[in-house]
């Protein structure tokens, strides 16, 4: 049996892609940054034993880095002082496979171990599309990638099809869910609840390059004056301002509901006290808001790219891209109770048989010939 490490800056979704291997039969270790453990509410953590540090090690724990070291704190050279750590630790703990994140394919490329890349986002647009040193180091690693497994996102596909043939990438929706955490919840609430946990970034109109939570406000202001509705929101994020002045323009502040930073099981009653989910209307990609809140049993909205219409053809999740289609999709689960638990249950088999850490690890290791 190989023996495989997962490591990056991987917000929760590495651990996740572990659990799911487990259950395929991989023996695999985690090695996280300790970006990832720096605050005790981080919301991408569901397992407090795995908060704990039970089941992963840190960089500063595993390769015996203490907080006063100068090298360690300067986010400059902390890469480079990284580096030639990890890269003996990975030797010294005789890896035979590698699922790296972030810009770690460069290690394995070094030593030559066999892997495949976990990739979204800035992983692809910063480092691979880019064109400074650290971008042609992570080009001449990509020579070596047996495969990624990413979500499917349009800007990112036209970047990663420059390096690796598609028949290569796995395509995910978003990284898994554990359908055990987040479960199904036969409870409709009254009245008519709208619960939105994106963070807030708005940029005017372009819905192309930010979540437009305008969007989203203007749509429940013309539902008010039809039902009897809720919304509540994260109270966090760039344009949090901008959002809250808009609800107070159009009235909405007696029936809108904040929170902050909370952890993912208290999230995950949020979720399931909610009538519906609304993730991005801008950005089209499935975040991993959307799949949390189909495998509680939610109907869910969200902007989606043509690559997940075509990847996905069966998502139960309702396309939003601006004012009118959020409107339309929120009035029509109001007013269609038949609609509305057709959609509540389809989304949490959907995710349960298809993508949730329950499954995922049989599709990885399956596509890469791993079992």
């Amino acid at each position: 049996m190989r023996k495989t490490l997962i490591i990056g800056n991987i917000a929760g979704a590495g651990y996740r892609i572990k659990k799911s291997l487990h259950k395929a039969g991989m023996d695999v270790d985690i090695l996280i940054s300790d970006n990832d453990m720096s605050t005790t509410n981080d919301p991408s953590w569901e397992d407090t034993a795995a908060f704990n540090g039970r089941e992963f090690r840190t960089f500063t724990n595993a390769l015996n880095i203490t907080e006063d070291n100068l090298l360690y704190r300067n986010k400059i050279l902390r890469q480079l002082y990284l580096y030639p750590k990890i890269r003996s630790y990975i030797k010294n703990g005789c890896y035979s496979f590698g699922m790296p994140m972030g810009i770690w394919p460069i290690i394995f490329h070094d030593l030559r171990i066999p892997y495949v890349w976990l990739c979204a986002g800035s992983d692809v647009r910063e480092v691979l599309g880019g064109s400074s040193v650290l971008s042609r180091l992570m080009q001449n690693a990509m020579k070596s990638c047996l495969g990624v497994v990413t979500p499917a996102d349009d800007g990112m596909l036209k970047i990663l099809r420059k390096y690796i043939p598609e028949d290569r990438m796995l395509f995910i929706p978003n990284y898994p869910i554990d359908a055990e955490i987040y479960t199904n919840d036969d409870r409709i609430p009254s009245p008519f609840r709208i619960y939105h946990p994106s963070r807030h970034l708005w940029y005017g109109l372009e819905t192309s390059v930010s979540k437009a939570n305008n969007c989203l406000i203007e749509a429940v202001a013309r539902l008010r004056e039809q039902y009897d509705l809720r919304l509540e929101m994260a109270e966090w994020g760039k344009h949090l301002t901008q959002s809250k002045e808009l609800i107070k323009k159009l009235g909405l502040e007696e029936v809108t509901e904040w929170h902050g930073l909370i952890d993912k099981r208290q999230m995950a009653n949020k979720y399931q006290k909610s009538s519906c989910v609304v993730d991005h209307v801008g950005w089209g990609m499935v975040s991993q808001t959307s799949m949390e809140g189909l495998s509680c049993g939610k109907p869910v909205l969200a902007n989606m790219s043509s690559s997940v219409f075509r990847q996905f053809p069966d998502i139960p999740i309702m396309n939003v891209y601006n004012t009118e289609s959020c409107y339309q999709a929120l009035h029509s689960l109001a007013a269609d109770q038949l609609l509305y638990d057709t959609k509540r249950k389809e989304s949490h088999a959907w995710v349960r048989d298809n993508w949730s850490v329950q499954v995922m690890g049989k599709k990885i290791s399956a596509f890469f010939g791993l079992d």
